[in-house]
C-alpha cells in the first residue's frame, strides 16, 4: 500500500495489491481507513459507475469524500460517470451536484431496506 500526502488533514492510500481503489486514512493512524470508494469501469458501455463511497462519521465534512470521488473519477478515465445515492442523503447529493453530477433518474426500492436511489450522471471531457 502506497501513501501519498494530500494535505495536512489527509493521506491518500493507493492499494496496488487487491484493488486500485483509493482510500483515505486519517493522518498518524496508519491502521484506520477513514473512507473508501470503488469504481466499476464499463468500457463496452462507454461509461463507468461509482459503485460505493463511504466515510466514517467522525471524519465526515472534512473533504474526504470529495478527494475520493475526484481520484476515482481520474482513475476511471471515463467521459460518462454514474452513481446512485439514497434519496434522503442530502449532504452526498449536494457534494455530487457541486461536482457537476446531474439527476437523471430514480430506482425505487433499490436498497435492501426498501429505500429509493437517486441516479446521478456526470459528463466530462477526458484529456488524452
Amino acid at each position: 500500500m502506497a501513501c501519498r500526502h494530500v494535505n495536512k488533514y489527509t493521506n491518500l492510500l493507493l492499494s496496488q495489491e487487491e484493488s486500485r481503489a483509493p482510500q483515505i486514512a486519517a493522518p498518524g493512524l496508519e491502521c484506520i481507513v477513514a473512507g473508501f470508494i470503488a469504481g466499476d469501469p464499463r468500457r463496452s458501455e462507454g461509461m463507468a459507475w461509482i459503485a460505493t463511497l463511504g466515510v466514517l462519521p467522525e471524519y465526515r465534512r472534512q473533504g474526504i469524500a470529495r478527494l475520493l470521488l475526484l481520484e476515482c473519477e481520474k482513475q476511471l478515465n471515463s467521459a460518462r460517470l454514474r452513481l446512485c445515492v439514497r434519496m434522503e442523503n442530502t449532504p452526498a447529493i449536494q457534494l455530487y451536484e457541486k461536482e457537476c453530477y446531474l439527476r437523471v433518474g430514480t430506482w425505487t426500492k433499490y436498497y435492501n431496506d426498501g429505500g429509493d436511489a437517486l441516479v446521478m450522471e456526470k459528463i466530462q471531457v477526458i484529456e488524452e
